[in-house]
């Protein structure tokens, strides 16, 4: 299936260069491997994984580099070298312990620098989001008619074709509310939710435009269409996340509501830190966790009800030991010399990628990756309080759901399902910083194939998963 898939797809790819220009193939290989194609479909060599992402980025980038216009090279940025920094970091934890091996260091780079490196090529000017907003709309609409599907009929006729079968997600954990728990194409409902707060932005864009007469209407739905399959995830946090991100445009729209929703994030953190207890209670009643018998655990020395809500915050417990003896540079993405020796089971399981990766990479990784999150922050946070293009507001929706999904992640690892996504728009946030010029598409037909040129020659110049997600 691999295979023959990916043939398909460098097909489409090449197609759609020759039709549209270079970082037209890109943009639609790397858009459709990253939304409808399902993410486990993949071939393993050793410790290196070959999915369909990774195919896409590979022959999209190769096919820009190659016929691309020379002048739109990124420039180098502070994310860049925040980027390289943990990049060298994971590799010198590989080799501290033992793990580092030629394919070890090539499935770091594709798992992590590839997604990063699309994201910096993806805009070659300040007027391609009208032409990546209709690939966009259209994965968008598939994806969410599908969710809704799923929760609905309780069928997911990918998996059920694939004979993809997910345990637990098959019984009650896969059921909230009366819905099938939509995963679409992806491996757990949280991971689905997480990515689809991460496209909110441009179904909100694409909203925009609509509104201003310069696209089809049924892009007025998109956002709304997303919302619904967020519901349909029955995940609390991307649904939180997804509310908050919808708001945050019109807040760095307004300068003068900065202070008021500042301090309001202070008085409810603060609320937040005294009522824990009835916060996680609360949140377990809201999915049904209450209404049946608590499983008594035994967790550093003392006896605790265990709920999926929880469990993160018990981690930090479990672990305490490992913490308490980390290095630098952490244990590596194999977690050797951790003992799992009186861990119960269900803790095998790290559902939180702070936690994960602070035993994996160290306090020097674990900064590495916070530093790249606020950079990235920063980078959106700036381009998105400038004009109402079409790219400010994109900027403005990525800050927001960069940084909800950024706090989420301490309840859930940095699944390559949503984490690939994650790491795209980072280097998106440095492409957006490095673009000079008009904001308005203004260029008459005739020189549109001057901004997206046709293919022509021209000198070649990780151990740790999750069944599932309490």
């Amino acid at each position: 299936m691999f295979v023959m898939l990916a043939i398909a797809l460098i097909a489409g790819i090449a197609i759609q260069s020759c039709a549209g220009g270079a970082r037209t193939g890109l943009w639609w290989g790397w858009l459709i491997a990253l939304l409808l194609v399902p993410s486990w479909i993949a071939i393993r060599l050793g410790p290196l994984s070959l999915d369909l992402r990774t195919v896409a980025a590979v022959g999209g980038l190769a096919l820009l580099w190659l016929f691309g216009r020379r002048n739109n090279h990124p420039h180098w940025l502070i994310a860049d070298a925040v980027m390289a920094v943990l990049f060298g970091l994971q590799l010198a934890s590989e080799y501290r312990t033992g793990s580092f091996g030629l394919l070890s260091a090539a499935e770091l780079m594709r798992s992590w620098l590839l997604p990063y490196i699309v994201g910096r090529c993806f805009f070659g000017s300040m007027d391609d989001i009208v032409s990546v907003l209709p690939i966009i709309a259209r994965a968008t609409l598939v994806l969410s008619l599908y969710a809704f599907f799923e929760a609905i009929t309780h069928i997911n006729p990918i998996n059920d074709l694939a004979n993809k079968t997910y345990g637990l997600l098959e019984e009650g954990a896969g059921y909230r509310w009366g819905l099938k728990r939509a995963q679409a194409f992806f491996d757990h409902p949280i991971y689905f939710g997480f990515l689809l707060v991460l496209i909110l932005p441009w179904a909100i864009v694409a909203r925009r435009q609509s509104m201003l007469g310069e696209s089809p209407g049924w892009w007025k739905a998109l956002p709304f269409l997303v919302a619904g399959a967020l519901a349909c995830t029955a995940s609390r946090g991307p649904i939180i996340a997804g509310i908050i991100t919808a708001c945050v445009p019109a807040l760095l729209a307004k300068p003068r509501w900065w202070t008021p929703a500042f301090a309001l994030a202070i008085v409810a953190a603060a609320i937040m830190v005294p009522f824990q207890e009835e916060i996680t209670g609360s949140m377990s009643y809201w999915v049904g966790e209450n209404t049946e018998e608590p499983v008594m655990l035994v967790v550093a020395g003392r006896e605790v009800a265990y709920t999926g809500t929880n469990h993160r915050i018990l981690l930090f417990e479990v672990y305490e030991g490992a913490l308490a003896k980390l290095e630098p540079l952490g244990y590596g993405s194999q977690l050797r010399d951790v003992s799992l020796d009186g861990v119960p089971e269900r803790f095998r399981s790290i559902d939180s990628h702070y936690v994960l990766y602070l035993l994996q990479r160290g306090p020097l990784g674990l900064a590495a990756f916070v530093l790249l999150a606020l950079v990235t922050l920063g980078n959106l946070a700036s381009e998105g309080r400038k004009s109402g293009s079409p790219l400010s507001v994109l900027a403005a929706g990525l800050c927001g759901s960069m940084t909800m999904v950024s706090l989420m992640l301490f309840s859930v690892w940095f699944a390559p399902d949503f984490g690939t996504v994650w790491l795209f728009v980072a280097g998106l946030a440095g492409n957006l910083k490095s673009l000079k010029g008009n904001t308005k598409r203004s260029a008459p037909p005739a020189e549109w194939s001057e901004a997206h040129p046709r293919l022509a020659p021209t000198p070649v110049r990780s151990l740790v998963d999750s069944e599932e997600l309490k």
